[in-house]
């Protein structure tokens, strides 16, 4: 983690607020019961909220998007909805690592 061994900034500082924003979503893959239970092949719960997958931070270092395809992506190459999202979101990061 990036706050202890075992914990990731946010978990450790406010776990409350985990639990509660963790619960809230839905996982991208959540076993149900079998076809030969009741409520069929998937739980019914899986299509409740919003579908999270969560991923460590060292997966996150080990996999870093290029610059060429962050610039694919987006603006002014992707004028999409999500390129601009993007591009807002990474925009203190990038800039600070460009310049490095």
């Amino acid at each position: 983690g990036n706050s202890s061994h075992m914990a990731e900034f946010n978990f450790h500082a406010d776990p409350e607020a985990a639990h509660i924003v963790i619960n809230s979503l839905t996982p991208a893959t959540r076993p149900g019961p079998g076809p030969d239970q009741v409520g069929g092949a998937e739980d019914a719960s899986a299509s409740a909220g919003p579908k999270i997958t969560m991923v460590t931070w060292e997966c996150t270092y080990d996999h870093q998007l290029p610059f060429a395809l962050y610039d694919q992506l987006t603006p002014p190459l992707n004028e999409s909805r999500e390129g601009r999202f993007l591009s807002k979101l990474c925009a203190a990061l990038i800039s600070g690592l460009r310049t490095a």
